[in-house]
């Protein structure tokens, strides 16, 4: 509901490889998702754009976010858009059935999804104040909506009470500092596949999945409405070099997904976060993974020695200051 895209690789754009999708191919599908997002924020939040079956320039869309955050925050608390969180996913490839290769992709094997969810949604129970969280907003029941990255703010709120500390403020920095488990030195000690100075692609010490990678703004970037113009071509650059080296790899499937804030949120340090979860051939999910943990026969600093073997760029340009 609430507007759901599916924006997919031209008709006549075939990429049938991860390998195969340029830095051209990346940006402008990330555009489609940028620009969906800022103009219909926009025309709920009174802000003109005129976007009627156009692409907006890099320098428009940024003029456009901009507007957009100075009328929310103009507003104060009622400024908070209806619509303030975010849905978004992507596969690339296909996935590994026994019986062959299934296409798990609606078009030229890399596929995006995305829609916008409103805070609240009306509920006919007739039972509120009876159920946690249920309000009554223009005479009619209501609950608050589910979002992923609702998990990543519970938690980073839970954090703070009982440590008095930001989350990931920490979090980065252990990254950075990062030390291996088994205490070896002559093995690679770093997590991070790429870096530049707005984002970190890194191997989770802890991985829910079979070779996941994630994607994290290093800056106070929650939602791609606090993402400038350079903090977006670093995202788009960094998934591209995601994708490319888990297929290196082996990964035929990669599914990743989005947790960010929610829009008009300022009492957090969450940032906007990706995992990339590739599928493997003839290797299934099992039990462990649907409990959120992952039995693997590495370690994470080797996995991320891997990938950055395995990257479409060179060393020195996958590591920037």
């Amino acid at each position: 509901p609430w507007g759901h895209y599916a924006a997919n690789m031209a008709h006549d754009a075939i990429r049938y490889r991860a390998s195969a999708l340029s830095e051209a191919d990346f940006t402008g599908m990330r555009h489609l998702y940028y620009q969906r997002v800022y103009v219909e924020t926009a025309r709920l939040a009174g802000v003109p754009v005129d976007a009627r079956r156009c692409r907006l320039a890099p320098e428009e869309l940024e003029r456009l976010r901009v507007a957009i955050l100075a009328k929310i925050k103009g507003l104060g608390e009622d400024g908070k858009p209806e619509f303030d969180a975010t849905l978004w996913g992507w596969n690339f490839g296909f996935d590994y059935a026994p019986s062959g290769y299934r296409l798990h992709a609606s078009h030229q094997q890399a596929h995006q999804q995305y829609a916008r969810i409103p805070g609240r949604i009306p509920v006919f129970s007739g039972k509120v104040g009876e159920v946690d969280g249920m309000d009554r907003v223009d005479g009619m029941d209501s609950l608050p909506t589910y979002a992923c990255g609702d998990l990543v703010d519970a938690f980073i709120r839970e954090y703070r009470r009982e440590t008095g500390a930001d989350f990931f403020h920490r979090y980065i920095a252990a990254i950075r500092t990062n030390a291996r488990m088994d205490g070896r030195t002559d093995r690679p000690g770093s997590l991070i596949v790429f870096k530049d100075d707005r984002v970190l692609l890194f191997a989770p010490k802890a991985q829910t999945s079979q070779w996941e990678l994630q994607l994290m703004t290093t800056g106070p970037v929650g939602n791609i409405l606090e993402a400038d113009t350079a903090t977006r071509a670093s995202l788009d650059r960094a998934m591209r070099v995601a994708v490319q080296c888990l297929e290196a790899l082996g990964a035929r499937m990669i599914t990743t997904i989005e947790f960010s804030k929610r829009m008009g949120v300022t009492d957090t340090d969450q940032r906007l976060l990706y995992s990339f979860l590739p599928k493997l051939p003839y290797s299934p999910g099992s039990f462990t993974e649907a409990q959120l943990r992952w039995i693997n026969s590495h370690y994470p600093e080797d996995f991320a020695a891997a990938c950055r073997g395995a990257s479409p760029l060179g060393e020195a340009e996958l590591i920037h200051p």
